[in-house]
């Protein structure tokens, strides 16, 4: 629609809006210049199978969820489908990921299993970030300044190069 420039759209969130960003950025790798996932789960199969999320051990939950996903069965397709650890190969923008080690909701091993099959890939996010005694957020003042620091970083780096407009380097 000529509103907005496709060079600079990036996408972003956490928790689900994390598991959103690495999925749109796989689905639709052209339309984005970048993506920023925090606490994100890219397999939905291993979220509801991990013994370290809050829900681990909890079939009601389990069951619920897949149910929501359209899982019926015993079978995995519909949550490997659209679980975006299956379609790295899409991915083209760069990406900032960051997450707290102590986190069960969305569990750091989401995290490691991105980099690693990303690096299966020969890619790697641009931004790795996991904060020592976070859980699902970052609560500490000093974390949370660390992050939002980065992230103008990476978009700055990211959607107007080192420079920026009229190279004076501001955003």
């Amino acid at each position: 629609a000529g509103f907005a420039d496709p060079k600079r759209i990036c996408i972003g969130g956490s928790s689900y809006g994390g598991y959103a960003t690495v999925q749109a950025m796989v689905k639709a790798p052209d339309l984005w210049a970048c993506g920023v996932s925090g606490l994100l789960v890219v397999d939905r199969e291993l979220q509801l199978k991990s013994s370290v999320t809050d829900y681990a051990g909890n079939p009601a939950s389990v069951k619920q969820w897949r149910r929501m996903m359209g899982q019926d069965g015993d079978g995995w397709d519909k949550v490997r489908a659209i679980s975006p650890v299956y379609k790295l190969d899409q991915l083209k923008a760069p990406l900032m990921m960051w997450a707290g080690r102590d986190d069960t909701r969305t569990p750091l091993e989401q995290f490691k299993l991105l980099e690693e099959k990303m690096g299966e890939l020969g890619k790697r996010p641009v931004v790795s970030m996991i904060k020592d005694g976070e859980g699902h957020g970052y609560r500490k003042p000093e974390n949370r300044l660390d992050l939002y620091e980065q992230m103008v970083l990476f978009l700055r780096q990211t959607l107007q190069g080192p420079a920026g407009p009229g190279g004076s380097g501001q955003p």
